[in-house]
């Protein structure tokens, strides 16, 4: 009778717990600090996606050639890509942006995809580390956390050419990372659903731009160019990725039944 008991109180309480995963009140949600690992947009004249605006540069900057100095460069708008690191040593986690978006800046526009929706981690060129946790009990929830870039690796879509003198030319690569201790922002979260929201950003970068001739005996160039932008995003969709409530519930069945069985035996 006492057995029989025990199989009836273990169905109860299974049936209680799935009833209660599958359909009970949204959870709290906490964005908790970690790290996001996002894929480059390359950029183009009709969609933009990727830029940097490259200042003008002195007669000889791309060295000499044939005898003569490097014409003056008359900067402009250099479309970018993504040069791929992988994810280094850092790994993706629940927080997850859910679409393609622009990091905009004075000097600059930065178009990233959460690698896990583009090509993979493999194709990671930029992370960015969430420095602390942002609390989301309810919706309609707002919280603040400082964010900082840890890596970021573009280079141009193509070459820019740079001409010497009596028509001798040249071709560069343009390469931007880091440069040395980076200031950390800020991201404010918004909760607009059971599982996440959206998001505005505020990231200073210091980055470094570097040229390198495509042809490595060429003539080579003065450098490295540095600076700082300000990349902001405005209202950026983003999910809390859960285990399926199929899940959950069998993994809370699973820990009733081991706990009954042990009381059982216990009897």
């Amino acid at each position: 009778m006492k057995a029989l008991f025990v199989r009836k109180l273990s169905v109860t309480f299974v049936a209680i717990a799935s009833v209660w995963v599958l359909s009970g009140p949204a959870l709290a949600l906490d964005v908790t600090a970690g790290y996001d690992l996002f894929e480059t947009v390359p950029g183009s004249p009709l969609a933009n996606g990727t830029y940097a605006d490259a200042p003008a540069l002195p007669a000889g900057f791309f060295g000499t050639q044939g005898g003569f100095p490097s014409d003056p460069f008359p900067g402009g708008r250099l479309f970018l890509d993504g040069l791929p690191t992988g994810p280094l040593i850092y790994s993706a986690d629940s927080f997850q942006p859910a679409a393609p978006f622009d990091e905009l800046g004075a000097l600059a526009q930065h178009g990233v995809l959460d690698a896990r929706l583009g090509g993979g981690l493999s194709q990671t060129d930029t992370i960015v580390q969430r420095l602390g946790t942002a609390s989301l009990p309810l919706v309609g929830s707002m919280d603040t956390i400082p964010i900082e870039i840890v890596s970021l690796s573009l280079q141009s879509i193509q070459p820019i050419t740079v001409t010497y003198g009596a028509g001798g030319q040249s071709f560069f690569d343009v390469f931007v990372t880091l440069d040395g201790v980076q200031s950390p922002g800020s991201m404010t979260l918004t909760r607009t659903n059971a599982t996440g929201g959206t998001f505005d950003s505020q990231l200073p970068v210091q980055f470094k731009i570097e040229f390198q001739n495509t042809n490595l005996g060429g003539p080579s160039a003065a450098g490295p160019l540095t600076g700082g932008d300000l990349l902001t995003s405005f209202n950026v969709p983003f999910e809390v990725l859960v285990p399926e409530p199929s899940t959950v519930a069998l993994l809370v069945i699973g820990y009733i039944g081991i706990a009954l069985y042990h009381r059982k035996r216990a009897r």
